[in-house]
């Protein structure tokens, strides 16, 4: 649905697994949107008030107006606003990438998700749960990393310490050559290691040898 009204008071309600685009610029917009939908809303100078429920993608683009936006589980979160205050509470399965240089950000992010930082000044502190896969690009900040099982790991620092547990169930590609590598790996496992002059010992069961 695409609405161009410009003076009009516009309500819509749409249900599930719709994408919408509002295009209105005076007039009050209220939009209720349940889950599976992707929502983008370019209202500059009119009041935004949008719930949204899980499952779906929210691209904001409000610079002056505030914005207050509360998500639920497995959503996409992409937020641009520089000036305005920006509180965000994600609940699991989400990706978040936030882009927001000034403005002070406090994310709270739980278990299920892919999380990439590219902030190289501010302290970074990131906790993560179980089933996750982390990318971290980061040179100079301190980076502790807690990883649980059922993860695929891929570390491409060169400089930073690297301490990297894993447990079961996992593929693990380390291409570090100059940090020390601790790797330590419990059973069902493939291990996959590019080093040429470590030491490599394997051990077979009994029944292989025999």
């Amino acid at each position: 649905m695409k609405v161009g009204n410009k003076t009009s008071e516009t309500r819509v309600k749409q249900s599930r697994d719709r994408l919408l685009k509002v295009g209105n610029k005076t007039s009050e917009t209220r939009v209720k949107q349940s889950r599976d939908r992707l929502l983008k809303v370019g209202n500059k100078t009119s009041e935004t008030r949008v719930k949204q429920s899980r499952d779906r993608l929210l691209k904001v683009g409000n610079k002056t107006s505030e914005t207050r936006v509360k998500q639920s589980r497995d959503r996409l979160l992409k937020v641009g606003n520089k000036t305005s205050a920006t509180r965000v509470k994600q609940s699991r399965d989400r990706l978040l990438k936030v882009g927001n240089k000034t403005s002070a950000t406090r994310v709270k992010q739980s278990r299920d998700r892919l999380l990439k930082v590219g902030n190289k000044t501010s302290a970074t502190r990131v906790k993560q749960s179980r089933d996750r896969l982390l990318k971290v690009g980061n040179k100079t900040s301190a980076t502790r990393v807690k990883q649980s099982r059922d993860r695929l790991l891929k570390v491409g620092n060169k400089t930073s310490a690297t301490r990297v547990k894993q447990s079961r169930d996992r593929l693990l590609k380390v291409g570090n050559k100059t940090s020390a590598t601790r790797v330590k790996q419990s059973r069902d496992r493939l291990l996959k290691v590019g080093n040429k002059t470590s030491e490599t010992r394997v051990k077979r069961p009994l029944y292989l040898i025999n």
